[in-house]
């Protein structure tokens, strides 16, 4: 009953020999567990066939503790053990399987060579069975299986490479950066996946290989840290700077995974590579990133490279709906760079949601602001946007100008018909400026609109609607031009002058000069004679006829405005000299010119 007893009674039985073993191998099978586990320290000092054998089986026994004593008791035995461990090995049991492993690679290299041997004859089936095995021992194979890739056989090296990735090892890290480049796919693929499962804990040492001068080697290392996760997108980032085409194009591929705000930086400058697949695949990232900084994509919406312009609007106007609600806040609170951005943007974009956003952008206070938001407006089309757009007519800015008319022009025909009912309006801003966009638009069907508008009571509106009306070169606008030279606003006047001579029909020329002698206001004198200038520019023959007239004032006041020509009439006057049908008094006149333009000390008269 005493423990002590009884232990060296096993041990010292156990070094007498079969016919004594007999005993204890029987014990072993039908004894209690605490004897059962000194029988199992005992026998490991036999090499007996039989003792073996039973340890084997002892693996499998329902005691954790039997079955350690077993497998330290094989492991004792040492080489006698090695060949019945490699045949047990065949066995479905995982408990055998795993308990000869554990003792084959404490026996040491000869029994690690034996095991080798063995997974190199076996099949698939038995490989996988093998490397869960494995697998179990963790760091403790590392050093063996690192010894079984450089075997150099492809099926080896791929099962040595799985084996090590499930184990998870940075060590195994060189190795298997080394198989990335190996001949076969198999074994270049096995050791990407198991770099794939190490994952983050060598994620340095994998990263290194980004350097490497073996191009499948970086094209490998690109995908794998696409599978680590965010701990390689920096690594990554690296990668767009690559030689190789393809590798960037991976690497660009790959950091759509990415969380951090900082990797979109990088994959702008990817819209500019020299490959256009590159900038393809790195576009589709940008729409995939999430938390995507929208800031950072308005701010190159403008840039000065034509391929990032290109590919910032793609990416905006493909995705951008889903961060209207940032873009928004950016056009409210962003500075007045990024407000400018994000009209263009909301134009890309497209979507009827903004239209009030960008109405409110039309007073902005930077004109640049105001003009992309007549832009955009026009290039979603909401007619919303139409009145709010008459209104902005009132900016000073004639670049504003020019783009509101340019959203007019694709918002359609709405526009005609709303300018139709804001002639009509109550508001004299709407009014005038209706007639500043039947001008601007060169709307023939607003010709009418401003005849009735030359009527209005307050004077910037007839004054808008005589300065329409000179892009009407009509005889209905240019009579009520004519009779609006008794206007009682000298603004109107001198507007209606502006727009006669912007006609400058042959029966203008007389209502101008008359208009002027009549005049007594020395600035009204001065704008008259200027816009005569102009109606000399425009059709010079119609002031060189008016020599002919018999008042010498009329003559005066034709010489002077061709004089005011300068050196573009000279060639005409010159004509008209040569000219043998010219009269006396138009000959006179054209030298009195043209001595007067070459000298202009040289008097009229």
């Amino acid at each position: 009953t005493d423990e002590d007893v009884r232990f060296w009674a096993i041990k010292t039985l156990g070094k007498l020999g079969p016919k004594a073993q007999r005993f204890l191998l029987e014990s072993l099978r039908t004894g209690n567990k605490e004897l059962r586990y000194v029988i199992a320290a005992a026998l490991g000092e036999s090499g007996d066939k039989r003792v073996i054998k039973v340890l084997v089986d002892s693996l499998a026994d329902p005691d954790w503790t039997i079955r350690k004593s077993a497998m330290q008791a094989l492991a004792e035995i040492g080489e006698n053990a090695i060949d019945p461990m490699i045949e047990a090995l065949k066995e479905p049991n995982d408990e055998i399987r795993d308990g000869c492993l554990t003792a084959l690679i404490r026996i040491g290299d000869r029994a690690i060579m034996r095991l080798f041997e063995f997974i190199e004859k076996i099949d698939d089936n038995q490989r996988f069975l093998i490397r869960k095995g494995m697998v179990k021992l963790g760091s403790k194979v590392v050093e063996p299986l690192v010894r079984l890739f450089r075997s150099g056989k492809p099926e080896i090296m791929s099962f040595s490479a799985a084996t090590l990735g499930e184990i998870g090892s940075p060590k195994a890290v060189p190795v298997l950066i080394e198989g990335l480049s190996h001949d076969s796919w198999n074994v270049r693929r096995s050791c990407a996946y198991s770099l794939t499962d190490i994952g983050e804990k060598g994620v340095d040492r994998i990263a290194e290989a980004l350097s490497s001068p073996n191009e499948d080697v970086r094209y490998w290392v690109t995908r794998i840290l696409e599978s680590i996760g965010e701990a390689g997108m920096a690594y990554l980032v690296r990668a767009l700077s690559d030689k190789n085409k393809n590798i960037r194009y991976f690497a660009a591929k790959a950091l759509s995974g990415s969380n951090n705000p900082e990797v979109i930086r990088s994959l702008i400058r990817s819209l500019g590579d020299p490959s256009w697949s590159v900038r393809k695949a790195a576009a589709e990232s940008i729409t995939k990133l999430e938390g995507l900084s929208v800031d950072q994509l308005l701010r190159n919406i403008s840039n000065d490279n034509e391929d990032i312009r290109y590919w910032v609007g793609n990416i905006l106007k493909n995705s951008g709906k889903n961060h209207l609600d940032q873009i928004h806040q950016l056009l409210k609170t962003g500075d007045r760079e990024v407000r400018l951005f994000a009209c263009q943007a909301l134009g890309a974009i497209g979507d009827p949601r903004s239209t009030d956003m960008l109405i409110d952008a039309l007073h902005d206070g930077n004109e640049w602001g105001r003009i992309y938001a007549a832009i955009a407006l026009g290039q979603i089309g909401d007619e919303r946007a139409i009145v709010p757009l008459i209104r902005c007519l009132s900016d000073r800015n004639a670049e504003v100008h020019r783009n509101v008319i340019g959203a007019f022009r694709k918002l359609g025909k709405k526009v005609f018909e709303t300018l139709n009912k804001c002639v009509e309006s109550e508001d004299y801003f709407l009014r005038r400026n209706s007639a500043i966009a039947i001008g601007e638009m060169d709307e023939a069907r607003g010709e009418d609109l401003l005849l009735t508008l030359m009527e209005d009571p307050e004077e910037k509106v007839r004054q808008a609607a005589a300065t329409a009306l000179g892009r009407f070169p009509s005889l209905k606008s240019h009579s009520i031009l004519v009779n609006a030279l008794k206007d009682n606003s000298q603004t109107v006047r001198n507007q209606v002058v502006a727009s006669i001579s912007m006609h400058a029909f042959p029966q203008g020329v007389p209502v101008l000069f008359e208009f002027l002698q009549k005049s007594k206001e020395e600035r009204e004198q001065k704008m008259v004679r200027r816009n005569l200038i102009v109606m000399a520019q425009r059709n010079p023959n119609l002031f060189i006829e008016m020599f002919k007239n018999e008042q010498v004032s009329w003559r005066t006041i034709s010489a002077e405005a061709l004089f005011g020509v300068g050196f573009n009439i000279i060639p005409l006057l010159t004509e008209t000299l040569e000219t043998k049908n010219s009269d006396e008094t138009t000959l006179f006149w054209c030298q009195k010119v043209l001595k007067k333009i070459r000298n202009p000390q040289e008097p009229l008269l």
